[in-house]
């Protein structure tokens, strides 16, 4: 769809883009979220603007919110039992591996695992 956009814009789309976004398309499709985002972080980089490039930083965007998702998750199942909640943020951080958002996934599971309860957690300043 956002191809199609694109070229309705009359923008160019590099080829190398455009095999970047089927290559995302595709590792969505194995459930490959390593691969999905650095596809994705490919054609977000590399795209004119324009749909194409919106399209990568929306589907970003949306991976970062399931990790933020999976991390408050796991918050409400540590608040009554730490040892489920771990699990929550191991199994995140298996399925995130490969993204920025896996690292700190299991930073907070060790945390958690270490003191028994959920580390306080605040967002870096950009």
């Amino acid at each position: 769809k956002a191809l199609a956009t694109q070229a309705k814009l009359g923008a160019a789309v590099p080829w190398e883009v455009a095999a970047a976004m089927a290559r995302a398309e595709r590792a969505r499709g194995t459930g490959d979220l390593a691969e999905r985002y650095r596809e994705l972080l490919a054609v977000r980089d590399a795209a004119p603007e324009g749909a194409m490039k919106h399209a990568a930083a929306k589907r970003l965007e949306a991976i970062a919110a399931s990790a933020a998702a999976a991390l408050e998750e796991a918050k409400t199942i540590a608040a009554t039992d730490e040892a489920a909640g771990a699990r929550s943020l191991s199994e995140a951080a298996e399925r995130c591996r490969g993204t920025p958002y896996g690292p700190d996934l299991a930073e907070v599971e060790k945390a958690l695992r270490a003191t028994g309860r959920f580390p306080v957690l605040e967002e870096a300043v950009k």
